[in-house]
């Protein structure tokens, strides 16, 4: 009995982790497409002479995904979250 809980518990986890793979993948991909269209609209504003708005149109995607990247980071800094560690360079080692 122990053996078929354990089974199935390891295979709800292993659902659960596959959609979480799925949905993180899912909205890369989206904003993305968000991205490259703010950035195809604005370039064509800005080839046909509408430049205010062309800048405007090419610059909110990229706006509001730094935006919802700090805060995001803030709101993990905020929860005791650690930040990702970044490898050090190695460091060149003198000869005598």
């Amino acid at each position: 009995m122990a053996g078929k809980q354990q089974a199935h518990g390891q295979s709800v986890e292993t659902r659960m982790l596959a959609q979480a793979s799925f949905m993180a993948r899912t909205g890369q991909i989206l904003a993305f497409l968000v991205v490259m269209s703010g950035l195809a609209a604005g370039t064509w504003l800005l080839a046909n002479d509408k430049s205010l708005w062309g800048a405007a149109v090419t610059l909110t995607p990229f706006v509001s995904l730094a935006g919802l990247f700090v805060l995001r980071r803030r709101g993990e800094r905020d929860r005791g979250v650690p930040a990702p560690a970044v490898p050090k360079k190695p460091e060149a080692q003198s000869q005598p």
